[in-house]
Order: structure tokens, then C-alpha cells, then sequence
């Protein structure tokens, strides 16, 4: 399975800190604490109106709406799914975050608004890493 790059890593600075793909994106911290990583990660999510579902702040799953409902009823309910994990790596901490749900249930405009979602989630992690670098 190939890789689709869909922002420039060099537009923000130094390679590799952020790395954002189809389907995931992980950005790379040098100058934050595990904890504090974990906690802001969760307090982003929380802002957001999203509950964590499935693990811990180290390594689960957010959500946000119903998944029955988005399977009987499509596009018309909204559902958002998150898989999240922190890795401490010595002197760096990675953050990856990965879609559990494609939108695929609510067909095209599912798959719309999961990738608005997206998004929108990427620029609150890219301006929270660019706080803290």
C-alpha cells in the first residue's frame, strides 16, 4: 500500500515533525513531556466535544456521536472516530492520530464529512505542536 503525502513537510520547518497522510498523521514533539502531551491531547478532544471510548490517553480511541445511528440512518447522523497513540521515542514523543471510521456508512457525504473532520482536527494539533516548538 503506497503512502499519500498530503502536506509538505517542509513547509513546516523541520522535516518529519508532522506527517499527515490519507488516513493518518503524526506529529513529533521535542519539547513536552509524555504527561503533558497526553493531557493536552485529551483536553483537545474533550474541547471538541469528543469522549474517550476505548484504551487511555496513551493509546484509545475518541469518538463523537452514535454508531448505530450512523448505520441506520447514514449521513443524516454524524459519528467520528479517532485512534490515538503516544510514543515516547528518548528525546521525542510521537502523537499519531488515525481514522477509526472512514465515513463509509454515510456514503459519499460520510466520507465528506469525516475528511472535514479530519481537517479540522489537523490544524488544532498543528497549531498546539506549533505552540510548544
Amino acid at each position: 500500500m503506497t503512502q499519500e503525502i498530503l502536506v509538505d513537510k517542509s513547509v513546516f520547518g523541520k522535516n518529519d515533525l508532522i506527517i499527515i497522510e490519507k488516513h493518518k498523521a503524526i506529529f513529533t514533539f521535542e519539547r513536552i513531556s509524555q504527561s503533558e502531551l497526553m493531557k493536552s491531547v485529551n483536553d483537545i478532544f474533550v474541547e471538541s466535544g469528543y469522549k474517550l471510548e476505548q484504551g487511555t490517553t496513551e493509546s484509545g480511541k475518541y469518538g463523537k456521536g452514535s454508531q448505530v445511528m450512523r448505520v441506520l440512518f447514514g449521513a443524516f447522523v454524524k459519528r467520528f472516530c479517532w485512534e490515538t497513540k503516544i510514543e515516547n521515542n528518548s528525546s521525542q514523543i510521537r502523537f499519531a492520530l488515525t481514522k477509526d471510521a472512514k465515513g463509509y456508512v454515510g456514503g459519499v457525504i460520510g466520507v465528506n464529512q469525516v475528511n472535514k473532520e479530519f481537517k479540522r482536527l489537523i490544524d488544532l494539533f498543528s497549531a498546539f505542536h506549533f505552540s510548544k516548538h
